[in-house]
């Protein structure tokens, strides 16, 4: 019986070939299951988070970052339940990308922002990102360049001082100030 011989050969043929495209199909779903891994979604606690990454590439406040790829950042600011309440991707010399949770701020022309009261600041850039005070309040805004803008209103009521934070090198890169007279 030639032809059943032949269609149980093309059924064989046809079972492994559907196991082999189960197992390709299984295999990138792990992988991207694992790539997706990398990255911090917002409600994450410092907990899970932790157990992917030991230490942030750098600290500050309740903003940390998480190095995720060889030449992608991702920082994250956490509320005061230790949960990522908002997040965004640095990209090094290109910028930020996949904002969650706040809309990144257009820093320019930072002398414009000096004399302004703390509401006149928040009519200007909107609701602050991130509490950034260590001593006490102080307003910060995440920039679409992925830096933080640390605004102080000290006992005038205005803003009078305003630090430009690069959250990669961890350090202070700007100041502007109201000049003392």
């Amino acid at each position: 019986n030639e032809g059943g011989e032949v269609m149980r050969k093309w059924f064989c043929g046809a079972a492994i070939l559907m196991c082999l495209m189960a197992m390709v199909t299984a295999g990138c779903q792990l992988n991207a299951s694992a790539e997706n891994d990398k990255y911090i979604e917002l409600g994450e606690t410092v907990h899970d988070i932790r157990k992917r990454y030991n230490e942030p590439y750098t600290a500050w406040g309740l903003t940390r970052v998480y190095q995720i790829e060889e030449d992608v950042y991702q920082l994250v600011i956490f509320n005061l339940d230790a949960k990522v309440d908002k997040s965004i991707e640095i990209i090094p010399g290109e910028g930020t990308r996949n904002a969650q949770g706040f809309i990144p701020i257009r820093f320019e022309e930072p002398e414009h922002y000096l004399g302004l009261t703390l509401e006149e600041l928040e009519v200007e850039l909107g609701p602050y990102h991130v509490s950034a005070g260590v001593k006490g309040f102080r307003p910060g805004y995440i920039s679409d360049g992925g830096y933080l803008i640390c605004f102080s209103v000290r006992n005038s009521g205005i803003v009078d001082f305003i630090e430009e934070h690069d959250m990669l090198q961890n350090k202070y890169i700007n100041t502007w100030h109201i000049d003392s007279e």
